[in-house]
């Protein structure tokens, strides 16, 4: 699995779909979930995710890639971005001297080639413990969709719909 993943990781991707947003009834997320193709190619059990919270427009929407095999039948994530998260990360004692033991409270990415240098076997668990504040300022879904396309080598994600945010009745 550990080449598969260094692969995968590398290679130019592309949504296999144009997915929609789908709520659990009595959730408070929605998520989007497409196959990804490498070459034209669908890769049996590599997927492009997104979830956000219906009653926080404009925040907290986190993108993965996961892969799901034999031994994670319900995935993996390779690599995470957090867009204007509701709650901090903390790396602990790990990663970039300059983010340990430090609170991640705004836009963050947990990079597979970091993650990766660190532990293939946490990656290979789905546990991504490092990330990294994002360099660049983020103010928009749109841009936050720029971003991952780029970053993550996936053509078409800036195609993504909007999550259905709304506002709650109180």
């Amino acid at each position: 699995m550990s080449e598969e993943l260094e692969k995968f990781w590398s290679a130019d991707k592309e949504l296999s779909v144009d997915p929609d947003w789908k709520r659990r009834e009595k959730d408070e997320f929605v998520r989007l979930v497409s196959p990804l193709d490498i070459n034209g190619v669908t890769v049996e059990g590599l997927r492009f995710t997104v979830s956000a919270h219906i009653y926080m427009p404009d925040r907290s929407v986190t993108f993965q890639i996961e892969y799901e095999s034999v031994q994670h039948p319900k995935g993996v994530p390779m690599v995470r971005f957090e867009w204007r998260p509701r709650s901090p990360h903390n790396n602990k004692g790990l990663g970039p001297l300059e983010y340990r033991y430090i609170a991640l409270t705004g836009t963050h990415i947990h990079p597979f080639d970091l993650n990766w240098a660190y532990s293939q076997n946490q990656v290979r668990k789905g546990n991504l413990p490092i990330a990294v504040p994002v360099q660049q300022e983020i103010g928009s879904y749109d841009e936050a969709l720029a971003f991952v396309e780029t970053k993550f080598r996936i053509k078409g994600v800036t195609g993504i719909p909007a999550p259905p945010w709304t506002s709650k009745m109180i």
